[in-house]
């Protein structure tokens, strides 16, 4: 793939945007984004010999593991980042044995994907408040929308028009989400199903204006299966229909998506999706969708640092991450380049990324690479482990709130490709 400017310089920006598109449903994950770390201090009480129970010691009120079939493991202090976590419950529905079987029940395109603006007074329009542990109810009581995403876009403006990137790449199908619905009912009520996730292409001659017109053919990417399995990467368990209002999450997912050259792997949390659903037979199409959740500061500093050290990045010539996260959640920009030599020594195009994100683009005289920090930690605005209850003004925001708008319509799947 060539990455032209305002692609490859929109990649790095738009890290949580495109993390949104989750790979891997977890009923674990369905707890408060405050509480969900689990506590190492706590011990599996199958682990203590029966016979050395010291009556003088009082009883642990820890109840042991239920469910046998899920090995114990060394306790994760970042579960949000941790992929494929199994659900306590098994699943209960039967996934097939490959892709090539995998049987699509009624399919929506995501046609359009729409950045919410943010009002000087009033914050995001869009998609979600986080409640007691967002910047503006710790700092101000308030109640707004948090969306540090939009907020993040705004102040970018002078790098990339985000929304267009976003509009680009849905109109040439390079980008393309398709909702899957297995286990429906069809219709307007349906207490529980699975809303699916799938990555595909435009198949035969499908054109954009075809495909958002509602008369789009697909083929879906194998890439969208667990390997050597017909079982989603993406999906939500329990999505409900309630009189045509589609609810479905929280839970947790991880990202991995190709982008030409490079790979960024950014976990979303609480991740939370909605619309209002319209029936035509067994058509479904959607208007007035959100999708909501939370990406940690921590993990977009890793995803770039990844895209730097990468193979196609060698022309750098770093030796260290280009970002350091420090303990009290600031960002040192340790390797940040200028910008005529980081281009002179990653002159193609499919090496341009590695220079911008080094430096920043030629085109401009500020620098992206020690200005991304600033912009990230300062839009930061979701309070993790609680500290800013105590000290709202000093205290660092651990993670982004991102929120996008999104409409769908019908589409037609035709084959699964490699």
């Amino acid at each position: 793939m060539k990455f032209r400017f305002a692609k490859s310089l929109g990649i790095c920006l738009l890290l949580a945007a495109w993390s949104m598109w989750a790979l891997g449903c977890d009923e674990e994950s369905k707890k408060d984004p405050t509480t969900d770390t689990p506590n190492p201090d706590v011990a599996d009480v199958s682990d203590l010999p029966p016979e050395e129970t010291d009556e003088d010691v009082p009883p642990t009120d820890v109840e042991p593991d239920v469910t046998p079939d899920v090995p114990d493991v060394t306790p994760d202090t970042t579960p949000d980042t941790a992929p494929d976590v199994e659900p306590d419950v098994p699943d209960p529905f039967n996934w097939p044995d490959s892709p090539q079987d995998y049987a699509f029940g009624p399919v929506a395109y995501v046609h359009k994907l729409i950045i919410p603006t943010v009002s000087s007074t009033d914050g995001p329009t869009c998609c979600r408040d986080w409640g007691a542990i967002s910047k503006d109810n710790v700092r101000e009581g308030t109640d707004l929308m948090d969306n540090a995403l939009a907020s993040l876009a705004k102040a970018l403006v002078l790098f990339v028009n985000v929304q267009e990137m976003l509009d680009e790449q849905l109109e040439a199908g390079s980008f393309a989400l398709l909702w899957d619905h297995q286990d429906f009912a069809g219709g307007a009520q349906d207490p529980s199903f699975f809303l699916v996730g799938l990555f595909g292409d435009y198949a035969g001659t499908t054109t954009y204006a075809e495909a958002s017109a509602g008369n789009g053919t697909f083929s879906v990417s194998e890439k969208s299966f667990k390997p050597n399995s017909g079982e989603p990467l993406i999906y939500f368990s329990g999505a409900s229909m309630t009189a045509s209002n589609l609810n479905a999450g929280p839970s947790l997912f991880r990202l991995t998506l190709p982008l030409g050259f490079v790979n960024l792997d950014v976990a979303v949390s609480d991740a939370q999706v909605t619309g209002r659903a319209n029936f035509d037979g067994d058509k479904i199409s959607y208007f007035e969708g959100t999708l909501s959740g939370y990406v940690k500061v921590a993990d977009v500093v890793d995803a770039v640092n990844e895209i730097v050290a990468s193979p196609a990045c060698e022309c750098l010539g770093l030796t260290g991450p280009l970002y350091v996260m420090e303990e009290d959640g600031s960002i040192t920009a340790s390797a940040c380049m200028q910008t005529a030599a980081a281009h002179a020594l990653c002159s193609t195009v499919d090496e341009e990324i590695c220079a911008v994100l080094a430096a920043g683009p030629q085109s401009i005289s500020m620098s992206l690479c020690t200005m991304l920090p600033t912009l990230l930690v300062a839009q930061a605005d979701i309070d993790l482990n609680g500290d800013c209850a105590t000290d709202p003004v000093g205290c660092a925001y651990e993670a982004l709130s991102i929120g996008l708008q999104w409409e769908a319509v019908p589409a037609v799947v035709v084959e699964v490709t490699e």
